[in-house]
């Protein structure tokens, strides 16, 4: 909207290592649902229009930190990195506030 193109925009990047498990062997779902909390109380907090992840492991779990914050983020686009013949666990994502006209990886 031009309302979104004429304000001043917060944007917020983090790396969540290994987002959500915290290690690439670890897939207990307390594990992941409580950094997923701790993440999203993190960035209510911080309150970004838009946000640029790094490490994470899949838009399933992108899905759940956008819903998780409850602000009205939407996943914009979520990478799908390789590695070899299998989806790598470092994948890249953005939320916003507000609709994209289009995102690509």
């Amino acid at each position: 909207s031009s309302a979104a193109l004429a304000a001043d925009w917060k944007v917020t990047t983090w790396n969540l290592e290994w987002f959500p498990a915290g290690a690439p062997d670890v897939r207990d779902a307390q594990v992941e649902a409580k950094r997923t909390k701790e993440a999203a109380e993190v960035l209510r907090a911080l309150d970004p229009d838009i946000v640029l992840l790094q490490e994470v492991r899949d838009e399933a779990a992108v899905e759940a930190l956008a819903k998780e914050i409850g602000r009205g983020h939407q996943v914009v686009v979520v990478s799908r990195f390789r590695y070899g013949d299998e989806l790598s666990q470092h994948q890249q994502a953005i939320l916003a506030k507000f609709p994209a006209r289009a995102a690509f990886w």
